[in-house]
């Protein structure tokens, strides 16, 4: 799964060290730069999602720095750290482009803090982007439908392209839906507490259980009753809600899906797998891309391709491992491991 970068531009090495230590302690991925020339080099090569930048550097100065990054990439997250604190400087670094401003000396946890709403207001943007690119799609191919719909000479070319519009209604209906459910995720409060999993697995399953019976699809639950774990319950059952659904829409007709709980090594395992068309091997590191769907999905299965990113961002939330694997025409299996911080 994706993780962040940072880059940090500060001429003070002990300083872009204990920023380096803390943010990848964080999990973010980091790398450094000692003047501003150096750090607009590193922009390019290593494409950061957030630049920490010093405004007192030798050669380009901060303020410089971030109008030429802005400049190339409006979409770039600038976070000010100087030690120049009069007002005239925050106001000179916010209209230059920064996106944040901090004085030193400076709280870590904070500018930690800082750096984590900066990036999930970057999230946030490039999902409202997402969605409004792709409601604009489908409400074009819409209208393309009804014109032709208007334009039909009889009633059963009509009624193929009256199909192919209820299509096109039930994934824009599932993309507003998993949209907003995106963002509720990145903005809720976790609250852990005792989760049940064989709970939360039958519940998912009886969810589904109608949609997978009139496609002749059995799903079987294979968990201990009493396996807890720890946990944010709404986040979680999201997660496996999400991968149930997935599991019987791509289950073959008379097939199987399977929700299974184990405790192995101190940790607990949870996956879901069916047997269904399975995901082609060239896919498989972009299943958890924002709007992503495999090149094998027939144009008839309805989706936003915002399922599994859902699934990801909630996942790493909730501090938990998330691995797939899948055979084309054998099917597909979802591995989420979890500390097991409920005991024995």
């Amino acid at each position: 799964m994706k993780k962040e970068k940072v880059l940090i531009i500060e001429d003070e090495l002990d300083l872009l060290d204990l920023l380096d230590f803390n943010l990848t302690r964080k999990g973010f991925i980091t790398a450094g730069a000692l003047d501003g020339s150096e750090g607009l080099s590193k922009a390019e090569s290593f494409r950061p999602d957030l630049v920490i930048l010093d405004l007192m550097l030798p050669g380009l100065d901060g303020w410089e720095v971030c109008r030429r990054l802005k400049q190339k990439r409006k979409d770039i997250k600038v976070l000010m750290l100087t030690a120049k604190c009069m007002p005239e400087d925050k106001v000179k670094g916010l209209e230059t482009g920064a996106d944040d401003y901090m004085t030193k000396p400076f709280s870590v946890k904070e500018l930690v803090i800082r750096v984590e709403k900066l990036l999930t207001e970057k999230r946030q943007k490039n999902l409202h982007r997402s969605v409004i690119h792709e409601l604009s799609n489908r409400i074009t191919t819409l209208g393309a439908y009804s014109r032709l719909i208007e334009g039909a000479e009889d009633g059963n070319t009509a009624r193929k392209y009256i199909q192919s519009v209820c299509r096109q209604v039930d994934s824009t209906e599932e993309l507003i839906h998993e949209a907003g459910i995106f963002l509720d995720a990145d903005l809720m409060e976790l609250k852990p507490e005792p989760c049940g999993l064989y709970e939360v697995l039958k519940i998912a399953a009886d969810a589904y259980r109608e949609l997978a019976s009139r496609k002749g699809v059995t799903i079987r639950i294979e968990a201990e009753e009493n396996i807890e774990v720890i946990t944010d319950k709404y986040a979680f059952k999201q997660v496996i809600f999400n991968l149930a659904g997935n599991a019987v829409k791509y289950a073959r007709t008379s097939g199987e899906v399977e929700l299974r709980a184990t405790k192995v090594d101190g940790k607990i395992l949870v996956s879901i797998r069916d047997n269904g068309i399975g995901i082609p091997a060239v896919d498989l590191p972009h299943v958890f891309d924002q709007g992503f769907r495999a090149s094998n999905v027939p144009s008839t299965v309805k989706g936003s391709g915002f399922g599994l990113y859902i699934v990801k961002v909630l996942c790493e939330r909730l501090g938990a491992a998330m691995s797939v694997k899948s055979t084309v025409g054998e099917g597909t299996e979802f591995c989420i491991t979890l500390p097991d911080s409920a005991g024995d």
